[in-house]
């Protein structure tokens, strides 16, 4: 995550995460998450900071419900990617409102699209 004096750390991007300390009902709402709904706003503990937090904290749940329900690491992989591309096209929406004055959510997310772009190719390339 990166971050500049004065701006919050982000609470859902990065590493160590802990999403079972962030989100309550975490299987109920990461399949939520999976069908496109919204949290709940009571079952999130630790808003996220920004946009770009908001979706790394879908992308979370995305992973965790692909780990509940994936039969084996084929298909896990395969789970996995689908959330990669919902992450990125909720950026890539980010990015191109002209209307996002936030600073923060442009600068992340501008720098995270291109790096997690990077990865569904590489992965589609190696598997």
């Amino acid at each position: 995550v990166l971050t500049h004096k004065g701006m919050e750390k982000a609470a859902f991007a990065g590493p160590g995460t802990k999403l079972d300390n962030r989100i309550k009902n975490l299987d109920e709402n990461a399949e939520r998450a999976w069908r496109g709904e919204k949290v709940r706003n009571e079952d999130i503990v630790t808003h996220p900071k920004s946009s770009m937090d908001e979706a790394a904290m879908y992308h979370d749940l995305r992973y965790h419900h692909a780990g509940r329900v994936a039969k084996d690491k084929k298909e896990l992989l395969k789970l996995k990617q689908k959330a990669d591309l919902h992450l990125v096209k909720d950026n890539v929406k980010n990015i191109l409102n002209p209307f996002n004055t936030n600073p923060v959510d442009r600068f992340t997310n501008a720098a995270s699209v291109p790096a997690f772009a990077a990865k569904m190719a590489y992965e589609h390339v190696f598997g």
